[in-house]
């Protein structure tokens, strides 16, 4: 047998929940902005469009992974070399993989090659 009993509430004109942290807003925002570049395809776009200005180095290396690249200074280890660090902390292999594609099919006939970077 089920016996009805009245509900005891609290009812309050208005809701003032407490100010969140300024930082929490500009996390969510820097979240979504990852989302929207989940392999951070855009990370490196203005330093890719001056090195396109550059003329093609044939002893230039693209060096690219995760974190451990990101931090490595090629300029004072390789001082001189041609070597572009594209490292992103993170980065996955899949990650990496839309990235290889996407400058290929970019690139592709740019200088009468089929794209691919040797």
């Amino acid at each position: 047998m089920l016996i009805a009993a009245g509900a005891e509430g609290q009812l309050a004109d208005e809701f003032n929940p407490p100010r969140a942290n300024c930082c929490l807003l500009n996390s969510a925002r820097g979240l979504a902005d990852q989302l929207q570049d989940w392999n951070q395809l855009g990370r490196y776009h203005q330093a890719n469009e001056e090195l396109k200005k550059q003329p093609a180095d044939p002893k230039r290396v693209v060096f690219m992974g995760d974190s451990i690249t990101d931090f490595w200074r090629l300029d004072q280890y390789f001082p001189g070399k041609p070597y572009v660090n594209r490292g992103i902390g993170g980065q996955t292999t899949q990650q990496m993989l839309v990235a290889c594609i996407r400058r290929d099919r970019s690139e592709a006939g740019r200088d009468g090659s089929a794209g691919r970077h040797q």
